[in-house]
């Protein structure tokens, strides 16, 4: 055991002494191996997991079919030791993967220490019932609670710097705009901070990955390398985006790692500036008003598109519906890049196009 009981302690003591006393100094040897090797935030993956113990296996394996057979006592202890040294490092890679997955990838530990040590006394609120759980908070911000997701904040945030929050499960936050003091939601290895805006968060207990999804305004959106760093925002350390209307972040627990995309059904600000049909229209005056209905950027290269025109009706369609009906009349594609619509132009193309 890593770290021993007296117990413990003394059943190796009389095991090692009773029935193994030839391999006193290889077990003493393993011991200080284990004892000397510290594991802090150490990220393994099941796959290297599994390769470290096929290559150990596989050396193990070697040996056993090298030894001479004449030679088989004097080289039983010679591969007893190796075995020795071979089980300290897996149980090394145990250590490091149990570790791995109770401190790291799981939401509920890190909610439970991130709420253990938060300023102040909080309230805890869980959701245990079928449908939907709404919770208003002191400063008039609203939380929308789903099943089995729970989240704790101070009773009054009067006397406080920061408006925190602590989330683990899938909650919608309606959050009150106040400059002075910035709101903050702590969710399975992300912090979002946002000044007023509506925004979607889901961490579910034992899912690596979390994420963040705005309805309106601007939230900016970290990753949390570790608890020592959750209150410096401008730590190198951290990964970091900026997220406006219908961007999405994804979050990785196992590389730390934040994506940004576009969420899967946009919505427009206001549908009714799509409510009519476009007649030879320049390119550039549709993007812009895609821009300002649904607020994600458009990239492209304005000299190419700058004499295409576009006719047709774009109403009752979707985000991606209109993207499409729009690059098909001017023969060109579109992807979406770190929650950018980017689109590439066909230099042989037409000047004018109708749908």
């Amino acid at each position: 055991m890593l770290y021993p009981e007296a117990d413990s302690d003394i059943f190796w003591n009389e095991r090692m002494a009773a029935n193994y006393p030839q391999k006193k100094t290889d077990m003493l040897m393993a011991k200080q191996i284990i004892k000397a090797i510290k594991i802090k935030n150490v990220q393994i993956s099941d796959q290297e997991i599994k390769l470290a113990i096929a290559d150990i296996i596989k050396e193990i394996s070697s040996n056993e079919n090298d030894l001479p057979v004449g030679n088989y006592k004097r080289n039983f202890f010679k591969r007893t030791s190796f075995q020795l040294i071979a089980a300290s490092i897996l149980l090394v890679f145990s250590i490091a993967a149990l570790y791995n997955l109770t401190s790291v990838n799981n939401p509920s530990i890190v909610y439970k220490d991130l709420v253990k040590e938060a300023e102040g006394k909080l309230v805890e609120k869980v959701n245990s019932g079928s449908g939907l759980m709404e919770i208003k908070l002191e400063d008039g911000s609203k939380i929308t609670l789903k099943k089995n997701a729970r989240i704790s904040f101070p009773v009054s945030f009067k006397g406080l710097v920061k408006r925190k929050v602590y989330l683990t499960g899938e909650a919608f936050f309606e959050v009150e705009k106040d400059p002075e003091k910035p709101f903050f939601v702590y969710a399975n290895g992300l912090i979002t901070k946002v000044l007023g805006t509506k925004f979607k968060i889901r961490s579910n207990n034992g899912d690596k990955n979390a994420s963040v999804e705005v309805t309106s305004g601007v939230v900016a959106v970290f990753s949390l390398v570790d608890k020592e760093s959750q209150d410096d925002l401008k730590t190198k350390k951290m990964n970091s985006v900026i997220l406006t209307r219908n961007q999405k972040a994804n979050y990785s627990s196992v590389d730390r790692t934040l994506m940004t995309s576009v969420v899967k059904q946009p919505v427009a600000v206001n549908d009714k500036i799509f409510d009519y049909t476009f007649s030879d229209t320049p390119i550039k005056e549709i993007f812009k008003k895609m821009v300002e209905g649904y607020g994600i950027e458009i990239i492209y290269d304005e000299k190419i598109l700058a004499e295409r025109t576009f006719s047709a009706d774009l109403s009752k369609t979707t985000m991606y519906e209109k993207l499409n009906i729009i690059c098909k009349a001017i023969n060109s594609w579109y992807e979406i890049i770190d929650g950018k619509i980017v689109v590439y132009a066909n230099t042989l193309s037409t000047k004018d196009s109708t749908i």
